[in-house]
């Protein structure tokens, strides 16, 4: 128990790491870039990048069936199956990579080489991903995750470097393809040392295995679908009908707001799916129970408090970013603040799911909100602005993940999936009401003592939101073992000191 308490841990730390590393490169590099560019240079530089990252679907959900199937295995210590899975996977990797690297030659017609170079560059990247599985798979996905991060935030300082010595787009473009590169084969050389028994070498799949691939991994490469769809999709749709940039704007900036929330949430939440999905392969049914119980409830508590805050803080966030000049609709914030709440239970759900090799239901759910993004979208686009559509968005993301994945999906994990969602539900709603009333309190309070509100208030209100995630989220037993093991921490502290 212990040991999977501190692995838990140690995947939860990484993960924020990982939040971190993500974070920091757009605040890094994006005031780099904007000094030493143009504005139509960088509009330019994201346009190709937007481009190059749809070249990441080559992958083809190969990825996340190796990270499934390799990892099941090597937990039975099935370690000849879990090689085989490992290198006939990479043989169609390579296939895919080819053929995607010659398909980005034909951008030539339309577009700069730089834009050829970038594509390239997500292309080679897609082995991070590769490498990955194989970390999860050897129980080290704390460090894979580490080095991927480590690997992204040398790729910024390295751009970084570049653009602020005078390079142009094509010099940045080719310096985020050798870092690439060379991430990929530091991950390589560091796979063969820590399994140095283990053969990487990409073999001809049998008859059989293709079968198996092609009926396996179009249900993974609808997540990437789907994802993609749910991030693109609602901006593309505004564009088209012409809504007014401001609701662009605003749409877009209170949804990269929110997504820290769902940030937050997904990366504790792929910390208890690994460790769930070991305990499912090893069929420890009462541990599994236990845990699952326990990431709902936690997951729940930390949405409903992260949730108030943006409902109280977010206008002010808002408008100290952008100084000034996006003042957001609170029912905007709203909107995104809840929508959250509905879905625990489907999107943890989704990662046990896709990681314990069923990934049936999760793709039908991703389908199911694709279409609902692009149906109701459009009639958002085309009657209202941003609050439409983040009501279209929030409508295809509850009916999709948290009512039929949470519904029926769960009904391979739960007992009584109904009760995991209305109790879910009920805790992550008070969390909301509670974290918003002290939110509200605190912003009140930094109004009347400082100059800039939406700090100050966050500053107060953080120490009392860890104390509302833990009375909620964790049962009594839990909160004492906590409360005890902060005490020693304290004493030890005061005799160090």
């Amino acid at each position: 128990m212990q040991s999977r308490t501190i692995k838990i841990v140690t995947n939860g730390v990484s993960q924020l790491f990982d939040l971190f590393t993500r974070l920091s490169q757009q605040i890094i590099i994006v005031p780099i870039l904007l000094l030493n560019w143009k504005v139509e240079v960088y509009s330019s530089w994201l346009t190709s990048n937007a481009i190059a990252g749809f070249f990441s679907l080559f992958s083809a959900g190969l990825i996340s069936y190796l990270a499934s199937a390799a990892h099941i295995a090597w937990t039975r210590e099935e370690y000849e199956r879990a090689e085989r899975a490992t290198q006939t996977t990479g043989f169609a990797l390579v296939c895919l990579c080819l053929v995607g690297i010659g398909a980005s030659l034909f951008l030539l017609f339309w577009y700069s080489s730089t834009v050829v170079v970038l594509s390239t560059s997500a292309i080679i990247w897609i082995w991070a991903g590769f490498f990955g599985a194989l970390y999860r798979m050897a129980d080290m996905y704390s460090r894979g995750l580490l080095t991927a991060n480590g690997v992204l935030l040398i790729q910024t300082i390295a751009l970084g470097v570049t653009v602020s010595a005078g390079g142009d787009i094509s010099m940045a473009s080719w310096t985020q393809l050798a870092t690439s590169a060379a991430g990929i084969l530091y991950m390589f050389f560091d796979m063969r040392r820590l399994l140095p028994g283990f053969s990487l070498m990409p073999r001809v799949p049998s008859a059989q295995e293709i079968k198996f691939l092609l009926k396996q991994c179009p249900v993974y490469f609808s997540f990437s679908i789907g994802s993609i769809a749910f991030i693109h999709t609602p901006i593309l749709l505004l564009g088209i009908a012409g809504a007014a940039n401001q609701s662009v704007v605003e749409f877009s900036l209170v949804r990269t707001i929110s997504g820290v929330i769902r940030q937050v949430c997904g990366q504790l939440g792929l910390s208890f799916g690994t460790e769930l999905a070991r305990l499912r392969a090893l069929r420890d049914t009462e541990a599994f129970s236990t845990l699952l119980h326990t990431s709902v409830r936690i997951l729940s508590a930390l949405n409903g408090v992260l949730a108030g805050a943006l409902a109280s803080f977010g206008m002010d966030v808002v408008d100290l970013w952008t100084k000034g000049a996006v003042r957001p609709d609170f029912c905007l914030l709203l909107v995104f603040s809840i929508s959250p709440l509905l879905t625990v239970t489907g999107n943890i759900t989704a990662i046990v799911l896709s990681f314990a090799g069923m990934p049936a239901d999760v793709g039908r759910a991703y389908v199911l909100q694709t279409l609902l993004v692009v149906t109701v979208g459009i009639g958002a686009a085309l009657t209202g602005g941003a609050l439409s559509m983040a009501l279209a968005v929030s409508l295809a993301e509850v009916v999709s993940m948290g009512g039929f994945l949470g519904a029926v999906g769960s009904m391979h994990l739960i007992a009584s999936p109904v009760r995991s969602m209305s109790s879910s539900l009920l805790v992550a709603t008070i969390g909301f009401l509670l974290s918003y009333s002290l939110g509200a309190l605190a912003v009140s309070i930094s109004a009347r003592l400082f100059a800039s509100q939406a700090i100050a208030g966050l500053v107060i209100w953080s120490p009392f939101a860890v104390i509302l995630i833990a009375m909620l989220g964790l049962n009594r037993r839990s909160r004492a073992a906590a409360f005890r093991y902060l005490l020693n921490e304290l004493k030890a502290w005061r005799r160090l000191g």
